[in-house]
């Protein structure tokens, strides 16, 4: 961790890479590792990366399982599109938005 111009802790500076205006906030070599670790491919890698720590531990067993309850709940309470599902970034975007109440904390 670093310390930026306003005094906050926080990650390390971007190299000069101006920082990404979507709600993707991994920094470039995290991503590069990902893409490495899926064989050229990000979404195999974090399939990957997620297989590994579940399968390490009962607690992150526990951490997926989690994750499917808060996909359900935030499902239930979406609207679905023409095919019948619920998108993923609507899930994603409830469910980063409505954390505390979802999860009772």
């Amino acid at each position: 961790m670093t310390t930026n111009s306003t005094g906050k802790t926080g990650r390390r500076p971007r190299r000069g890479t101006p920082s990404p205006t979507t709600s993707i906030s991994a920094a470039t070599d995290e991503l590069v590792f990902l893409i490495i670790l899926g064989r050229s491919s990000l979404s195999a890698g974090i399939q990957e990366a997620v297989r590994i720590l579940v399968e390490s531990s009962d607690e992150y067993a526990a951490m997926m399982a989690e994750a499917h309850r808060l996909i359900a709940a935030a499902e239930k309470r979406l609207d679905k599109d023409e095919f019948g599902r619920v998108p993923q970034k609507a899930t994603y975007l409830y469910i980063s938005q409505n954390y505390w109440q979802l999860t009772g904390e």
